[in-house]
């Protein structure tokens, strides 16, 4: 499931859990909620914005984040779809259910199509892009400095494949 990231997601969770603005470093919970306004109000731009994973049976635990934001240096407009989760979250289908449902609200909300980036080593990320119906465009350093492996869908695509 994903909801809106909000306030109540940067909260001191419960011992041994996690917030996705913890993924990969430890924040002050005042800290954590200036990153979430910041990403609110960076991604403002519907239908980009940010959502947090939350498993169903997680009681609004977080396990993750999903961003919609336009790629740095577009030249066309292009958006990004891109996701993190918290290691111990890996492998569970979280990262390929939330981006169907933010793909879903993508292309209802009127985007033609969706890239994808990532370290070319990420095989994860690569294997749920493929599991979206992605497609692999090669490697390329047009957006982000070094190379990013890039795949992209079209919403027709999207329409006759959904996962």
């Amino acid at each position: 499931m994903v909801c809106p990231i909000e306030d109540r997601h940067a909260g001191e969770p419960p011992a041994g859990q996690r917030r996705p603005d913890r993924l990969r470093e430890d924040l002050a919970v005042d800290d954590a909620r200036d990153r979430i306004s910041r990403y609110q109000e960076a991604f403002a731009h519907p239908p980009q914005g940010i959502w947090a994973i939350v498993p169903r049976d997680a009681a609004e635990v977080p396990a993750g984040a999903i961003l919609l934001k336009t790629l740095p240096n577009a030249e066309h407009g292009e958006v990004e779809i891109g996701w993190w989760l918290h290691p111990d979250s890996h492998g569970r289908g979280y990262a390929t259910e939330g981006a169907g449902a933010v793909l879903d609200h993508a292309f209802a909300g009127g985007l033609r199509e969706v890239w994808a980036l990532m370290y070319p080593a990420n095989m994860p990320s690569r294997a749920v892009m493929s599991r979206l119906g992605m497609t692999d465009l090669g490697v390329h350093e047009r957006w982000y400095p070094g190379a990013s492996q890039v795949m992209r869908i079209t919403a027709a695509e999207w329409s006759r494949g959904r996962p």
